[in-house]
């Protein structure tokens, strides 16, 4: 998409620069105008495709604490995965080990189910119009809300070592909110 590694193909946006500084010397300003609105126009959609990409790799958890309806203390479990806000859980004090194995454990499964689908990882860039907003609202939520603990989830290729050494990481987190 206007863009390549390939040492022999030129970038778009510099050979339009180029044509259009060549049409300037030429006293073609209204073609010149034209190709620089266009070189960005590509730019925009480039940095829009990096956002969007960049959103769709997102993988986090957030803690918030909260009252719990009256039974007693609890934290609100958010978990992103693959730019998208999943359904939350709740981490209650006595069962919050189970709690966070039974939040995460369909993520884990259903990544290992694609895992071995998937031949090569061409990343994909590509959303339902449904998605996009939510997408982009999430990422520019994870970089601007400063104040909030946010604990990345391990990599998709990550063994089942590194998800418990998360899990646990995760749950002295959650204590320590707690205060327990």
């Amino acid at each position: 998409m206007g863009g390549s590694d390939v040492p022999d193909l030129p970038d778009p946006v510099a050979k339009a620069e180029d044509m259009a500084q060549k049409l300037l010397r030429q006293g073609q300003e209204e073609q010149a105008r034209r190709l620089n609105a266009a070189a960005e126009a590509l730019r925009a959609l480039r940095r829009g495709c990096m956002c969007l990409a960049e959103a769709r790799s997102l993988r986090f958890a957030t803690l918030w604490p909260c009252d719990n309806n009256g039974n007693g203390p609890a934290l609100r479990l958010n978990l992103v995965w693959n730019g998208l806000l999943q359904e939350p859980a709740w981490l209650h004090p006595r069962t919050m080990a189970a709690d966070l194995e039974a939040a995460l454990a369909p993520l884990w499964e259903a990544e290992t189910r694609r895992a071995r689908w998937q031949t090569s990882s061409p990343y994909l860039v590509a959303v339902a119009r449904e998605e996009l907003d939510a997408l982009l609202a999430i990422r520019r939520w994870f970089y601007e809300a400063k104040n909030v603990p946010k604990f990345t989830l391990p990599d998709p290729e990550a063994d089942r070592s590194q998800w418990e050494a998360f899990k646990t990481q995760l749950v002295a987190q959650a204590k320590a909110m707690l205060c327990l």
